[in-house]
């Protein structure tokens, strides 16, 4: 179970530091095949260097000549590794030759919304920014809406960490409850930029989500990895 803290305005203009939670997966899931039998899960082979694209363009060339190897020989696959078991993995980098790279440079590979590449540049390390001060947003979105726009990849509970910063949350947890919606928290001078984890972690919408039942609340922090976006409106920005 994860533990974080954060920094976090109210509707009010106040500003505690509260804690995050990993939410508890009370079971895990158990699948079963067509008999009954317990499906276990396991990584195989599906090739190896020896047998990669690139590999083999080197060797046939990337053209009519590769297209007539794999119909006559199949070289693309080994007999003897395809379909093993890998056990435990380590990811090793490697040169256009299949050699490993014993001192491999780092770099940011932006690509454009077709899919080709932009630009290659020296990649910039981005800190945490939970504990920095965020005024409140006062951005909301509709669940039913949030749930169709964002693509969501983690949810925290927001946690009171001493007494004060419970009466604190509860009144937050209570004013989103009366709105029914969901509350923008991000960075920035107007609250609505992206939330980084960890250092150089993947940027997040954060939506907070608020319940009360009495003298109790219920807090969720759920983040989004991106925006569901049509085809067009993606090549149109």
């Amino acid at each position: 179970m994860s533990v974080r803290k954060m920094s976090l305005s109210d509707h009010r203009g106040r500003n505690a530091l509260v804690a995050l939670e990993g939410c508890r997966v009370r079971q895990v899931p158990r699948y079963q095949d067509g008999t009954g039998s317990l499906v276990r899960h396991v990584r195989l082979v599906k090739t190896d260097i020896t047998t990669a694209h690139g590999t083999l363009a080197c060797r046939f060339g990337d053209g009519d000549e590769l297209a007539t190897a794999l119909m006559d020989s199949d070289p693309e696959i080994d007999i003897e590794a395809a379909g093993r078991e890998t056990g435990s993995c380590k990811r090793i980098f490697v040169d256009g030759k299949g050699e490993p790279l014993y001192a491999a440079r780092i770099v940011a590979v932006v690509y454009s919304p077709d899919g080709s590449e932009k630009e290659r540049r020296d990649p910039k390390s981005y800190p945490s920014n939970l504990l920095d001060p965020r005024p409140w947003s006062g951005k909301f979105f509709p669940p039913d809406m949030a749930v169709r726009r964002f693509a969501f990849t983690r949810k925290y509970l927001v946690r009171h960490v001493d007494p004060l910063s419970f009466d604190f949350l509860h009144a937050i947890a209570k004013y989103l409850e009366e709105r029914a919606s969901l509350l923008v928290v991000g960075s920035g001078p107007q609250g609505t930029g992206p939330l980084i984890l960890e250092k150089n972690g993947a940027p997040m919408l954060g939506l907070l989500e608020g319940r009360t039942d009495g003298d109790g609340y219920l807090l969720v922090l759920h983040l989004a990895g991106f925006e569901l976006r049509c085809p067009q409106e993606v090549m149109a920005s």
